[in-house]
Formats: structure tokens, C-alpha cells, sequence
């Protein structure tokens, strides 16, 4: 079926017949436009249409980063779009406001629980973007005054039977280089 009239040219018609071939090879999951779904070569396109910056972010940070972007968009200023933007990058957080810690007016600070999952990597790169993002989503007045970071508490049962040796090694690396304030608590628990 044509979509041009009777006296339409060749040229016309050989555009329309190709058009229609090319049209076939097109799936309907191709057109998936939710970054929740879609394919991850559509996620820098999606994050242009938003003006969002998503380099530094995992893939799945920059699905949910995307997919909440209107969300922070719509409520920018409040506290509500702040707590949302910091929870896109960790699992674990809330905000603690300036009347909550004795600090300056409007300030505030945010509250990390990292997280025991070893793949989760925390590097500068993370806490960067998590300082951008949270710049974004504050009012103008209010002034982030850092990370306060809480290490998750750990426990290690080992049982041990016969008279062999057991050398139980851990190492937990923190490197930390960059501007922002850092305040660390939490500990390991061992049951041997």
C-alpha cells in the first residue's frame, strides 16, 4: 500500500520502495526507550535528552540515574530530590541537616553505609559524581559539607576442628584522594 499519489514520480516511488524494505528490519525492542530495559548503547542518547552527564557510572547506575532523572528533576530544591540523588550511587543513605549535627545553617551532610557487597567499588570517581549529583539536586542556599562514612559491621564465624593451622587474612583498603570531608565509624566483629 502506497502512501503517494497516482502521479508521483519514479524517484519518489524507488524512496518509498526502499524506505519499506528498511522498515522490516526494524524490531519493536529495538524502539525501547526505557532506560530501565533498553539496550545500553541507548543510555548516552537518553542521558543527552535529560542534559545528563553519566560518565563515571556503572551501567546500572546510569539506568536508574536516567530513570529517575525526571523525579529529581521535578522536585530539584527539596530535600526529597537531594535524598533521591544520593541514593541513584549507594544503597545505604540518608541526609543529616545542619540542626541535626550543630553545624552552620543550611548546611548539610550526607550519612554512607558502604556497602559488604565486594563488588561495589568506592573509588574517587564515586564520590565525585555523588558530590555533583547532590550539588544538583540542592537549592541554591544549601551547602554540602561531605561524607560521613559508616563501614558495615562484618561478622566472621569460623569453626575450626582438628589440629590444623587456620590464617585468616582480611585486608580492607580505603584510598581516599580527593577534597571532600570524610568521617569514618564501624568495626569487625569476630567470633572464632
Amino acid at each position: 500500500m502506497s502512501l503517494l499519489s497516482s502521479n508521483a514520480t519514479q524517484e519518489l516511488r524507488a524512496i518509498e520502495e526502499t524506505l519499506e524494505q528498511q522498515s522490516i528490519k526494524l524490531r519493536v525492542i529495538d524502539l525501547n526507550l526505557n532506560p530501565l530495559e533498553c539496550k545500553k548503547e541507548l543510555l548516552p542518547h537518553l542521558a543527552f535528552m535529560y542534559s545528563l552527564d553519566i560518565a563515571n557510572l556503572s551501567v546500572d547506575e546510569q539506568r536508574q540515574y536516567i530513570h529517575n532523572a525526571f523525579e529529581i528533576r521535578r522536585h530539584q530544591g527539596t530535600l526529597y530530590s537531594v535524598k533521591k540523588a544520593l541514593e541513584l550511587l549507594f544503597s545505604e543513605a540518608s541526609i543529616r541537616e545542619w540542626f541535626d549535627y550543630a553545624g552552620e545553617p543550611y548546611h548539610f551532610e550526607a550519612n554512607l553505609v558502604l556497602s559488604t557487597d565486594v563488588s561495589k567499588v568506592y573509588d574517587e570517581a564515586k564520590f565525585k559524581k555523588t558530590d555533583e549529583l547532590l550539588n544538583l539536586a540542592k537549592n541554591t542556599r544549601s551547602v554540602f559539607d561531605g561524607f560521613e562514612i559508616s563501614l558495615p559491621i562484618s561478622k566472621v564465624n569460623t569453626n575450626v576442628i582438628g589440629g590444623g593451622v587456620f590464617d585468616v587474612c582480611i585486608n580492607n583498603e580505603l584510598d581516599f584522594n580527593t577534597e571532600a570531608n570524610f568521617k569514618f565509624y564501624g568495626g569487625v566483629v569476630w567470633t572464632v
